[in-house]
């Protein structure tokens, strides 16, 4: 059971350094160069099959019919093509301390406070930063690319598409991704896991949060699984999230607000 559990995760971490979704029909991936990476449009689908050409593939006339774009293979692409997690923290990291900055700006009332030392929260920040890192970062890289492929398909057809953020959504993102959030930031406020937790639910329940994340997360999501490259999604997620790490930063801090408030 051990070794099972071990050679299913490496497979998971393997195909998370992968761009997911490259397949066309049985077509195997192994030694292909990523410089020839590429995505077409059949005509006979509505959805985009990414592949990756292998050695022996080459041009042919029936291929110039469809319609092809070379995605850009610039230094940064090729960064997050070699090293998605590493990217992927370092970026969603600093995106989501950022976010938290604006937040504790934003609620600054003026009058109150004379400097920026004598209302910003370091510790709030810090958590942000490390909930946006491993999280929003790393975890999504292989959620995205890895688990999700694995359990509901390679494609991007929306109803694949659709299934992806219906799983996200109301599985993944109530029962893991929110509540860790919570849990991270519990050590820095001197509070327990229990505590954190039950912050989380209080914000559920009073301000709002899922019925917020919701109305956000899940049109950006179908258009993750469909039209942004695999490489491309955790970057194109950690932009719209920058605004939503602005609300859900303001909506924790309204609830720990309220609950202060109310000893």
């Amino acid at each position: 059971m051990i070794r099972f559990l071990f050679m299913l995760g490496h497979l998971v971490l393997v195909k998370s350094f992968t761009p997911q979704g490259l397949a066309v029909g049985n077509t195997r991936l192994k030694n292909a160069p990523i410089n020839q990476l590429s995505f077409t449009v059949p005509s006979s689908s509505n959805s985009l099959v990414y592949r990756r050409p292998t050695q022996s593939t080459h041009v042919s006339k029936s291929c110039l019919h469809a319609t092809t774009m070379a995605l850009p293979l610039g230094p940064v692409n090729k960064i997050l093509l070699r090293y998605p997690l590493v990217s992927a923290f370092i970026m969603c990291a600093f995106k989501a301390s950022a976010a938290d900055i604006i937040a504790q700006i934003s609620e600054k009332t003026s009058g109150t406070t004379h400097s920026f030392r004598s209302f910003f929260s370091y510790k709030r920040n810090f958590a942000f930063l490390l909930y946006g890192g491993l999280y929003t970062g790393m975890a999504q890289e292989i959620l995205y690319n890895g688990i999700y492929p694995i359990l509901f398909g390679y494609d991007t057809k929306l109803l694949t598409a659709a299934k992806k953020a219906l799983f996200e959504n109301f599985v993944i993102m109530p029962f893991l991704a929110l509540p860790i959030a919570y849990i991270i930031k519990s050590p820095f406020y001197k509070l327990t896991f229990k505590q954190g937790f039950d912050k989380y639910v209080d914000d559920v329940k009073i301000q709002g949060l899922l019925k917020q994340a919701w109305s956000i997360w899940i049109p950006v999501q179908l258009i993750v699984f469909t039209v942004i490259p695999p490489q491309l999604r955790v970057v194109f997620v950690a932009m719209v999230s920058f605004f939503w790490f602005v609300l859900f930063s303001r909506i924790t801090a309204k609830g720990e607000k309220a609950a202060a408030s109310a000893k």
